[in-house]
């Protein structure tokens, strides 16, 4: 039952990234079509738009799964203590929607910049370094089952979103510090 129950809120969670993965990719081009053209006032823009976006969606996404739980629940089983466990999980699903939601945009934004190695080094030291170890610390140590597993990714993704959000700051401060004349500009 909590195999099944974290399967189906993984597909769920999963769902709800993929839109957020589009808006990713699509702030990805937009910022590195600006950095390209040396506007880096529209990169900064482009960013914080499409971080702003992905995370208007995913708030938008948690307050469904908060507040349809068995009707999402009851479309992939019948099975009432299936759904019990996947409520729980699902309610940390919800929780982290918003940070799911912001690194994927962020680490897009990153990537248009020509950033590449921050986000790869953020989601090394936040997944493997503290969020298994805390999900395993709470699933096997403590006896949470399941639901520590997830607490360890809920953990890791807030500890991810917040740290790219912070160098995408420090990143868009750079940007906006940048003057260009455009007579220097060739195509």
């Amino acid at each position: 039952q909590a195999l099944a129950a974290h399967q189906i809120v993984l597909t769920t969670a999963s769902l709800t990234f993929m839109v957020t993965l589009g808006i990713a990719s699509a702030t990805g081009v937009l910022v590195g079509q600006a950095m390209g053209a040396k506007d880096y006032n529209l990169a900064r823009r482009n960013g914080w738009q499409g971080i702003g976006l992905g995370a208007g969606f995913m708030v938008i996404s948690a307050i469904f799964l908060l507040l349809f739980p068995d009707i999402i629940l009851r479309l992939y089983t019948p099975d009432v203590e299936v759904i019990t466990i996947a409520k729980q999980l699902l309610l940390l699903a919800a929780f982290f929607q918003l940070a799911d939601g912001v690194q994927s945009v962020v680490t897009g934004a990153l990537r248009g910049s020509g950033n590449t190695k921050t986000a790869a080094a953020v989601n090394l030291v936040g997944h493997w370094f503290i969020g298994l170890p805390i999900g395993l610390y709470l699933s096997f140590t403590r006896g949470l089952g399941v639901r520590g597993i997830w607490m360890g990714l809920t953990t890791g993704l807030v500890v991810v979103a917040i740290s790219l959000l912070i160098a995408w700051k420090f990143r868009s401060r750079h940007l906006e510090g940048i003057s260009v004349d455009p007579s220097q500009i060739t195509f």
